[in-house]
C-alpha cells in the first residue's frame, strides 16, 4: 500500500477483520523438530504448557535432556527440590 500512512494501512486491516490465529499443530511440529522428538506426544504436552505459561514437569529424562536446554519451562522431576 504505497503512498498510504501506517494508520491508513492498519485501518484497512481492521476493516477487513484480519485475525491472527495461534496454530498449536504448527508449533507442535516446530517443537518436535527443535528437540529431535520422534514421539510427538512429549511435544504435545510441551506446547500446551508453553501456551498456558506453566512449567512442565516430566519423569522422562531423555525428553528433559533434549528439550530442557531450549525450553526453560521443562523440568525434570528427578531435580525436584534442588
Amino acid at each position: 500500500m504505497r503512498g498510504y500512512s501506517v494508520g491508513t494501512s492498519l485501518a484497512v486491516m481492521d476493516a477487513l477483520q484480519v485475525a491472527i490465529v495461534y496454530d498449536p499443530a504448527m508449533r507442535l511440529r516446530e517443537l518436535a523438530r527443535e528437540t529431535n522428538q520422534i514421539r510427538v506426544y512429549d511435544s504435545t504436552y510441551a506446547v500446551l504448557a508453553e501456551a498456558r505459561g506453566v512449567e512442565l514437569w516430566t519423569a522422562d529424562e531423555w525428553f528433559f535432556n533434549s528439550a530442557g536446554s531450549t525450553l526453560r519451562f521443562v523440568k525434570f522431576i528427578g531435580n525436584y527440590g534442588d
